[in-house]
């Protein structure tokens, strides 16, 4: 995967944009076609408070985005033939591709279709189950683009009052943009999927973005603190030069009468 352009653009401004979170909520569909697409359409949405927006919220947002993914041979024609539940998704993994709308980062015009550069999606390989939000599979992603690189949690869920194979199910991923030298962009995404606690404290794995999506990882903040001790205690400041070189370099500058 590559890297971010100019190391990311938004990396010029201050370390906290990084707090801000982006939650991407929306309906999954059945596109079809020779390459079996899923459509995801939806919502998205800016908070750097680790609590999903309610649906409200994300149907007032004008920050749409349509990204496809495919579906492996087996699953596709599962859904052809009608079974269309949530195990049809899991362990498939594979590259989401699209746009999304925002406004320009410096606030100059109207919102305009962006791309990421790269945009991988992976589930989980089972089923879990809530008491309010019923049978979920989490699910993973990571990516890059003009700025910077991100990694992202969340689940897929039955959408509620859907009787129909369209819209059936629902994708939200929380996206967090992350340093060039973070851990967890070198991860293959089971990785980042067993990242998620099985038994958080006082959570639930149904929104791992509460609990297991930092802005960094200890591992990461020691590694640079033990880097950074280690460059001041083998720092060695340029010594000045012997008093009889300097004054020979000096006799050399000085004007000849």
């Amino acid at each position: 995967m590559g890297t971010s352009r100019l190391g990311g653009l938004l990396d010029q401004r201050d370390e906290d944009w990084r707090d801000t979170l982006f939650y991407w909520h929306g309906k999954v569909s059945w596109v079809g076609g020779e390459r079996k697409q899923m459509s995801w359409r939806g919502t998205w949405l800016s908070s750097v408070a680790q609590i999903q927006p309610t649906a409200a919220e994300f149907g007032s947002s004008f920050n749409h985005f349509e990204l496809n993914f495919e579906l492996p041979e087996g699953s596709g024609r599962e859904v052809l033939q009608g079974r269309w539940e949530l195990g049809v998704f899991c362990g498939v993994g594979g590259e989401l591709r699209g746009h999304y709308l925002m406004e320009p980062p410096d606030g100059a015009g109207y919102r305009r279709a962006y791309r990421d550069d790269k945009h991988e999606l992976r589930f989980d390989r089972g089923l879990e189950h809530h008491p309010h939000l019923g049978p979920f599979v989490l699910c993973a992603a990571r990516g890059v683009n003009e700025f910077g690189r991100f990694v992202a949690l969340g689940h897929a869920r039955r959408a509620r009052g859907t009787g129909s194979l369209d819209d059936a199910v629902e994708l939200t991923l929380a996206r967090r943009y992350v340093r060039d030298d973070d851990s967890r962009w070198h991860w293959h995404l089971d990785q980042l999927l067993a990242s998620v606690p099985p038994n958080p404290l006082h959570a639930t794995r149904a929104a791992p973005w509460e609990h297991a999506l930092p802005c960094r990882l200890p591992c990461d903040v020691i590694a640079e603190a033990n880097h950074h001790a280690q460059f001041l205690a083998t720092f060695q400041p340029p010594k000045p030069p012997p008093k009889n070189e300097y004054e020979a370099m000096m006799q050399r500058k000085r004007p000849r009468s």
